[in-house]
């Protein structure tokens, strides 16, 4: 990074995609862009399985590159508000993309902190979600599946699923989601 004084559009775009195609061979559940903006080197991080990894070929990441960077791939991010990336404030969005041979999109969300913006990119793959396991296929013993079917049935209350990156609480709320009747409304953040 460091030999490139002033990287164009598609070497910044190109590098990137080359960050996040990292993590997606690597495994990585999220890629972290964390910018300092008062320091010459910011912080290129990944979760995976449930550890926060630095890798070392990402760790002198130069400021102004990553911020760069961030520019120019929110200009493909869609469904973002905002038209220009901006590190002052809190912005969300997607991309999908093909990496190492899988549809991914990748969630952007960032937000402002003092030290700079960080940016948090959650690798989702999209042909997981094609298919919704059972909760049997997921692991579930029958008296929790009952349990759980039990407050899917139930006219109110809550339910909260709590765990780590990774530990199947999505999947689990989208089978549960698709076991409920045609005639119930469902809402999902």
């Amino acid at each position: 990074w460091a030999a490139r004084s002033a990287p164009g559009r598609g070497a910044l775009e190109e590098g990137f995609h080359g960050l996040v195609e990292w993590g997606v061979h690597h495994g990585a559940s999220d890629v972290h862009l964390n910018v300092y903006l008062n320091e010459p080197e910011s912080e290129v991080k990944y979760t995976i399985c449930g550890r926060y990894v630095a890798p070392e070929c990402f760790r002198r990441m130069p400021t102004r590159t990553l911020l760069e960077m961030l520019s120019v791939a929110w200009m493909d991010i869609s469904g973002g508000n905002g038209a220009v990336f901006d590190p002052s404030a809190e912005q969300q969005g997607s991309l999908s993309r093909n990496y190492a041979g899988r549809e991914v999109m990748l969630r952007w969300a960032s937000m402002a902190s003092e030290r700079g913006p960080s940016v948090c990119l959650r690798l989702l793959e999209k042909n997981h979600a094609a298919s919704i396991p059972s909760l049997e296929t997921l692991g579930y013993p029958p008296a929790q599946i009952a349990m759980l079917e039990r407050a899917l049935f139930s006219g109110g209350g809550a339910v909260v699923f709590a765990g780590t990156v990774g530990s199947g609480k999505s999947t689990t709320l989208a089978s549960l989601i698709s076991r409920l009747p045609a005639d119930r409304k469902v809402i999902t953040i």
